[in-house]
């Protein structure tokens, strides 16, 4: 009932305000709800669930900064020529996996959803691709297991990545150096509180400054000081553990 008429298109908007969803068409507003959360929204829009439809000029117009998600330079030409299948290397480096694009882009993505391509898996046994997140898994190995990126990153960057809940005895791992004071590693446990109430929380490390920061659907939950160095970035699971991380990008600073 929301489609009077003959006209063989129609113009909708699904608009997000503070807690409130709304759905207006031709103009005029004909449902709205009001979210039961405590945590800010993250809407995933599902265009088609049972039945048939055409849909076309789907466009996202944000109101005030625009702070994209990690999955976002999949689709917006911010990185230098990254986009859809393929993705942009920072200055000086080779492009993360098969798809990258030329040199000097902003982000890439170091993980490509298929393989282990850019990463070090240390014991390769505990580590795998399902579906299109990396897992590991370490209740039959009797000790914890590391995954590294295998390139080094700059001084000050920002990576994002999509955490599975239930994570169990996982961590993130941050290594860094420098020729004056030698190695420094930062290991940060996620905790059960950090997550959300999705299956896929998104978090976001950054090194800024001298200071590690750690956030978790936008809220801080961690920080530390660092040795500004370029360095090594990966996950670690503990003994009888276990972790599953998706759509993990790397972004340089502005």
């Amino acid at each position: 009932g929301y489609f009077p008429g003959d006209k063989d298109w129609n113009d909708v908007v699904w608009e997000v305000k503070g807690k409130t969803v709304s759905l207006t068409v031709n103009g005029s507003r004909v449902w709205s709800q009001q979210a039961q959360t405590t945590h800010p929204i993250r809407p995933h829009i599902v265009l088609l669930q049972g039945g048939k439809c055409i849909l076309r000029d789907i466009q996202v117009k944000p109101e005030g900064p625009f702070k994209h998600g990690s999955a976002w330079p999949r689709y917006v030409k911010e990185s230098g020529g990254g986009v859809a299948g393929g993705s942009a290397a920072p200055e000086g480096e080779a492009g993360a996996g098969a798809g990258a694009t030329g040199a000097g882009g902003k982000s890439f993505q170091m993980f490509n959803g298929k393989d282990l391509t850019d990463w070090n898996p240390r014991p390769a046994s505990a580590w795998r691709v399902s579906g299109d997140k990396l897992v590991g898994v370490t209740y039959d190995l009797g000790s914890e297991a590391q995954l590294l990126f295998k390139k080094y990153l700059f001084e000050e960057y920002r990576i994002s990545f999509q955490l599975q809940k239930g994570c169990a005895n996982a961590a993130l791992i941050v290594k860094g150096f420098t020729k004056e004071s030698g190695n420094q590693t930062v290991v940060v446990k996620f905790e059960e509180s950090w997550f959300g109430e999705e299956k896929f929380t998104e978090f976001e490390a950054a090194v800024m400054d001298g200071v590690f920061t750690l956030t978790a659907n936008g809220k801080k939950v961690k920080t530390q000081n660092v040795t500004k160095a370029s360095g090594r970035f990966g996950f670690v699971v503990g003994k009888e553990g276990a972790i599953g991380v998706k759509d993990i990008w790397f972004n340089r600073k502005k």
